[in-house]
Parts: C-alpha cells; sequence; structure tokens
C-alpha cells in the first residue's frame, strides 16, 4: 500500500514544471499589439524627426496633446 502511495505521489509531479503554451487567439493579439506599438513608436519618431530631431519638454507635451493615447 505504501508503495502505491508512493507510485503516485511522484506521478503526480511529472511534467508540473512545463509553463502552460499560449493559445492561438493570444498570441495573435500579442501580435496585433505589437504591431500598434511599434507603429505608434514609428509616428512619434517620424513627428520628433519634423521638428528639429530632439525631444524637448515643449515637445514632449506636444506630443502628448497631439497623440495621447495613441503614443502610450
Amino acid at each position: 500500500m505504501a508503495n502505491s502511495a508512493l507510485a503516485l505521489n511522484a506521478l503526480a509531479h511529472v511534467g508540473s514544471d512545463r509553463q502552460p503554451r499560449a493559445g492561438l487567439l493570444s498570441m495573435i493579439i500579442e501580435g496585433i499589439k505589437a504591431s500598434r506599438r511599434r507603429q505608434a513608436e514609428q509616428v512619434v519618431a517620424n513627428y520628433i524627426q519634423l521638428n528639429g530631431g530632439r525631444l524637448t519638454d515643449d515637445l514632449e507635451r506636444e506630443i502628448s496633446r497631439k497623440f495621447g493615447d495613441y503614443a502610450g
């Protein structure tokens, strides 16, 4: 009886170290989020470039007002 309990206890730990994999929908959503984040960064970078290429306090406030949540 003790041997079978030991065997069941040992089997309970097999594979418990594996991390759950993300589902297909989660992977698609994360891909979309990453794409939008890169796009927003590119838009802001282009805006900075068009306004002298230096990020000043004034330009940072203007970006925040102009792009709001889009710029993160």
